[in-house]
């Protein structure tokens, strides 16, 4: 599950929701892939940068 994790307690969350999600008999597949999550990011990064608003 991609939540843009970016430390080692984040990351851990994210595990442990998709852990606690299987146990408790979710198996629909992540909302958001963890490659789409950073091509999204990397999209949103990019357009900031093209277009600064100050």
């Amino acid at each position: 599950m991609y939540i843009g994790s970016k430390t080692p307690a984040e990351i851990a969350l994210s595990i442990m929701a998709e852990i606690v999600a299987l146990k408790n008999g979710i198996c629909k597949p992540s909302l958001t892939s963890v490659i789409t999550g950073k091509l999204r990011d990397e999209e949103i990064e990019h357009h900031a940068t093209d277009n600064p608003s100050y």
